[in-house]
């Protein structure tokens, strides 16, 4: 039995509760795997941070997405420059993580802790997104913001 994603982005599968013939798993296990494949699909990645957070390399999947800031970090990137390392609950209970030193989401959360707001933002609309074109290189870019609305 293999668990797939649906269209509407939800992993479904039917476990029985004693074991499953197939794969020998019980339905713990089976459950696990699940759980493991849903957060991979949306972090994009199985990866964790040092706090066990997956680690969500695609911002897109937390466009409209509700989450409250849990905590968040200033660490130097390696050209030297500060970023945020932003850790969040998602509405359904996933621990996440993502990176950003743009001037969307890293700056409203500067601006947010020189007004004393360090945790619990929450973003009842997740994520937005401003795309264009980048003046210099002609490529497309994109500048995420948190969406507090």
């Amino acid at each position: 039995m293999v668990a797939k994603d649906s269209p509407s982005g939800k992993v479904t599968q039917t476990v029985p509760d004693s074991g499953n013939t197939e794969t020998g798993l019980t339905a713990a296990e089976a459950l696990a795997q699940i759980d493991k494949l849903t957060t991979s699909s949306i972090s994009g990645t199985a990866e964790k941070d040092e706090a066990g957070y997956s680690f969500c390399r695609d911002k897109r999947k937390l466009i409209g997405k509700p989450f409250v800031i849990v905590e968040w970090t200033e660490p130097l990137g390696n050209f030297g420059g500060p970023y945020a390392h932003v850790r969040i609950v998602t509405r359904d209970r996933r621990t996440l993580c993502f990176d950003d030193s743009s001037t969307g989401v890293y700056a409203q959360l500067i601006k947010l802790r020189e007004n004393g707001q360090t945790s619990g933002i929450a973003c009842p609309n997740g994520l937005r997104v401003s795309e264009y074109t980048h003046e210099e290189t002609g490529r497309a870019a994109a500048t995420f913001y948190l969406d507090e609305n």
